[in-house]
Order: C-alpha cells, then sequence, then structure tokens
C-alpha cells in the first residue's frame, strides 16, 4: 500500500508514523499548499513530496489518499482522488454539510474505492 498525505499540519504528523508501521505500507509523499510545510515533513518522515493534492492525487505510484486539511475541501479531494482510482481515509469531521458527504458516499460506491 502506497499513501500519499494531502496536508502537512497536526494530522499528518500524527499519521505519517502510523505508515510506517504497517507491513507493506509505504509513505510516498506529503503535499501542501505551503511547499516549505510539505518539504520540512517529507524530510521528518523519509519521503518525497508535492506542491499540489492535485498532484498526488494524479500520481500512479499511490494507492491511498490521507485526507488531511481543513473540512471545507475535503470533499473535493476526497472526490477527485476516488475518481483517480485511489482509497481515501479523510480527516473529521468528514464534510461541512450531508450534501458533500452524500455526494463522497455516491462516488465511493460508483468507483469501488473505499472511504
Amino acid at each position: 500500500m502506497r499513501v500519499g498525505i494531502i496536508g502537512a499540519g497536526l494530522q499528518c504528523k500524527r499519521r505519517a508514523p502510523a505508515v510506517g508501521a504497517v507491513k507493506g505500507a509505504s509513505l510516498v509523499t506529503i503535499a501542501s499548499l505551503h511547499e516549505d510545510q510539505a518539504r520540512s515533513a517529507a524530510d521528518a518522515f523519509g519521503c518525497g513530496y508535492d506542491a499540489s493534492w492535485q498532484d498526488v492525487v494524479d500520481r500512479n505510484d499511490v494507492d491511498v489518499v490521507f485526507v488531511c486539511t481543513p473540512p471545507h475541501v475535503h470533499a473535493e479531494i476526497s472526490i477527485a482522488a476516488m475518481q483517480a482510482g485511489k482509497h481515501v481515509l479523510c480527516e473529521k469531521p468528514l464534510t461541512r454539510t450531508i450534501e458533500e458527504a452524500a455526494a463522497m458516499l455516491k462516488v465511493s460506491r460508483e468507483t469501488g474505492r473505499v472511504l
């Protein structure tokens, strides 16, 4: 399982060490709007970094995306990731509205990706 983390803040720092503790899992990249934060987190956890969440979603070497961003972008990122064939682990709160959550669940069902 090859993992990309989107968001380089507190939740990234909590989740990244857990990836390394799972047999067969590897942390491939960390992305953030703030490239310096992505680079710093990547250095700390021994992986690459990307400057945008779209770059992570587009990567062929990522199977699972952890969405560790503010909730107002959870739906957009999660839906794009599932449509690109990635499984998604999204931080809470899942979304801001029931409609956003329903849209995410719909895409999960349509794509067969785990949400």
